[in-house]
Formats: C-alpha cells, sequence, structure tokens
C-alpha cells in the first residue's frame, strides 16, 4: 500500500488516541497501518459497535496510572530473580527484597480494579469482544490466588514463586488491544464519528476531512470505477480528495470515519498520492514517481485485486499536450477490476474525454461574479472550465513587484 501521504502516525492517530496508558498510541498505530482483511474488518466493527454500546463503561474506564506501571515492572522483573535476596553464611537463605512490596501491592490493586471494570461487560454475548475480555479475566484470576497485600514474607515468596511461573506477555498484548478498541470507541463518541457499512456501493454522506476546523462536508455516490476531477485553483480538489481517501482508508481498516453514513468498498491495495516531492539521493524526480505509482496501481489491478487509487494533478510536471496525452491514455486503455475505484484531478481539458461514458466527471464549484472570486466548494458533476491562475497572480501584487 502506499499511503505515506495521508499521515497515519500526526493526523489520523490521534484522532483515535485517547491515552488510556502509555501504549494506547502503539497499539492504535499498529491498528490503522496493517492491511486487514474483510473478515478482520468485521470483527473489528463488531468490537468497536458493542462497545459503543455501552458507554457507561467507556466512561468509567480508568485506572490508577501508578498502579499499572506497578503491573508493568513486575511482568518485566519476574524472570530475572531480582525480587529475592539470597544470603550467605554458610548456607542458602531467600529473602523478599524490599523494593519489592511495593511492586506486588500495586499490581494487586491494579488487577484487582481491572478486573471490576471489564466484568461491567463479561456478560455480553458478542464473541469478538469476549475472545478478549475472557482470557483478560482468567488471567487476573490466576495472579490473585494469592493476597499480595500480605506483608509475611513466607506469603510474599510463595506467591513470587508462583506466579514467576505465569506469562505476562500475552496478557498485557490482549490488554493492550482491547483498550485500543476501547480508546477507538471512546474518540469515535467525542468525535461523532461513525461506523460505515462495507459492501458493494460507493457512498459517503456528509463527509469532511477530520483535521481542518469547520471543514466542507461531501455527499457524494460513485457508481463508476473511473471519475475525473476538475476546477479552479484554492477551489478544494486536494481537501476533496484527502477527505474520500481518509473515510475510505479508515473503513478499510475497520475504524469509524469522519463520515454521517456510508457504504465503502473493500479494497485489496491503497495508491494514495499527493504533492509527491523529487527524491534526489535517489536520483528519482516526481514525474518519475507518478510513473512507478501507477504502474504498481495497474499490477495490483491486473492481478485481480479491488484497488483504491487517488492523484492529485496527476502528470502535472511535464507539459500541457504530453501530460493531456497520458492522461487520455491511461483513461482510454485501463480496464478496473470489479470494484476497483480511480479518480484523478487535473486542471486540463479533458472535453474530448466525455465521449468516454465509463467515466464521471465532478468538480467544485468556484463562481467569479462582478469580479469577485467564491469559493463555494461545492461538489458538482460535470467539468469546470473557470481558469484563476493569472487572475490570481495579478491580485497578489506581484505586478507592482516586477514594475
Amino acid at each position: 500500500m502506499i499511503v505515506e501521504e495521508l499521515n497515519i502516525k500526526n493526523e489520523l492517530v490521534p484522532l483515535f488516541n485517547a491515552n488510556i496508558n502509555s501504549h494506547t498510541k502503539e497499539y492504535v498505530t499498529k491498528l490503522l497501518s496493517e492491511k486487514c482483511s474483510l473478515n478482520e474488518i468485521k470483527r473489528r466493527q463488531k468490537v468497536i459497535q458493542t462497545l459503543l454500546c455501552q458507554k457507561d463503561f467507556l466512561t468509567g474506564y480508568k485506572y490508577n496510572p501508578i498502579y499499572f506501571s506497578e503491573t508493568l515492572n513486575l511482568s518485566q522483573k519476574l524472570k530475572t530473580n531480582v525480587f529475592i535476596q539470597t544470603t550467605f553464611f554458610g548456607f542458602e537463605r531467600r529473602n523478599v527484597h524490599p523494593d519489592i512490596v511495593p511492586c506486588l501491592v500495586g499490581n494487586y490493586l491494579f488487577l484487582n480494579h481491572l478486573k471490576k471494570l471489564l466484568l461491567r461487560v463479561s456478560t455480553i454475548d458478542v464473541e469478538e469482544l469476549q475472545s478478549y475480555v475472557r482470557p483478560i479475566l482468567s488471567f487476573i484470576e490466576q495472579v490473585l490466588t494469592f493476597d499480595f497485600s500480605s506483608k509475611k514474607s513466607k506469603d510474599l515468596k510463595k506467591g513470587i514463586d508462583y506466579i514467576s511461573t505465569l506469562d505476562f506477555k500475552p496478557f498485557l498484548s490482549q490488554l493492550f488491544e482491547l483498550e485500543s478498541f476501547i480508546s477507538i470507541a471512546k474518540m469515535t463518541i467525542k468525535n461523532g464519528f461513525s461506523i460505515p457499512k462495507i459492501g458493494a456501493q460507493y457512498q459517503l454522506t456528509n463527509s469532511y476531512h477530520p483535521c481542518i476546523p469547520n471543514a466542507k462536508k461531501y455527499s457524494i455516490h460513485f457508481d463508476k470505477g473511473l471519475n475525473i476531477l476538475t476546477g479552479a485553483n484554492m477551489g478544494g480538489k486536494s481537501t476533496f480528495l484527502k477527505t474520500i481517501s481518509i473515510c475510505t482508508y479508515l473503513g478499510n481498516q475497520g475504524f469509524s470515519i469522519p463520515s454521517e453514513a456510508a457504504i465503502i468498498p473493500f479494497f485489496d491495495y491503497f495508491g494514495v498520492h499527493f504533492n509527491t516531492k523529487d527524491d534526489y539521493r535517489l536520483a528519482s524526480s516526481h514525474f518519475m514517481h507518478e510513473v512507478l505509482s501507477i504502474k504498481e496501481y495497474l499490477e495490483k489491478n491486473n492481478q485481480g485485486q479491488q484497488v483504491f487509487g487517488v492523484f492529485d494533478e496527476l502528470f502535472n510536471t511535464t507539459n500541457a499536450e504530453e501530460s493531456y496525452k497520458l492522461l487520455k491514455r491511461l483513461y482510454q486503455d485501463i480496464r478496473l477490476y470489479e470494484q476497483s475505484f480511480l479518480i484523478v484531478s487535473t486542471h486540463l481539458n479533458v472535453d474530448e474525454l466525455t465521449n468516454n461514458k465509463n467515466i464521471n466527471f465532478y468538480y467544485l464549484n468556484t463562481i467569479l461574479k462582478d469580479g469577485k472570486v467564491d469559493f463555494t466548494y461545492q461538489l458538482k458533476e460535470g467539468i469546470s472550465r473557470l481558469k484563476l491562475g493569472e487572475r490570481l497572480f495579478n491580485e497578489s501584487g506581484i505586478l507592482e513587484l516586477l514594475s
């Protein structure tokens, strides 16, 4: 997948990170970064939807971070024997290290509290959720077999010997993944996101860019795989393309999306391209990046994969004549597989391509009236023929500087 320009770590992860603990961000990032199957999407959605129905649980899910840190310390040090002092006076005597007491007590208090939290959802008959809750509660019961609030050295040594046989790693991994879903559910409510349906149609209702304040909302039903977007400079083409890319990608990761409602197809591959820069270290240009990206997109498509492609201002670094020739060839000869999707934004005159009934055309409406420019950011069907480059150049004050 090529999704670097969606800025997953810096823009998307914070939308779902409720900071339950220091590991939440790591696990949310993992869920967002690893492409998942259609079955995995449905599983994740089921967990999140179930949690969304438990608002009291979500609101009350919190614990003392100090006690939590003691559990982490315990899990890391159990195998090192640092909790038992051994004294040699002609014989060996095992003593409990004084530093172990607060660690054991903190762990005991954390697990007791975590048990109470999870018991609130332990009776919900949803296997996707219980696949986390059951093993976590089972491990807690094993650890709490011993009362680590006791200060007797004999009891503590016996308890340490016992829990040293337990493996905290699977427990913590399941806990952190469950908490990543709890975090996603919490932030879904906070942000007002929705869970999309995964289906054959491709329809977005009041979708918006989640990182832009008061962002424009778009509603659209894509009924064809091939699409071209036109519009004036600063008209909102890139924002629209990023909006549909973010919503579609999040939906394909089993996450909620910034949209009132949506039906999104499943895609095997994502190729999202915005403002690609030259890489001088690799001796590769913007144009060559685009060529290789288009090649990879077509290869995946020809392998029978359902591919999603967004290319902002494709081929705009070569001359206009050559750029149009390449764009025309691409749209005339491409044969998309089943539910594959391609949309390209361009400033080129694409009137000739309107004869191709396999292509849908859209534009972001900009109104020029009484010498004033009104960027409405409204999505419409058709082609925009409005040219604003020269006007914006003149109004910038550059001519005065030149004279």
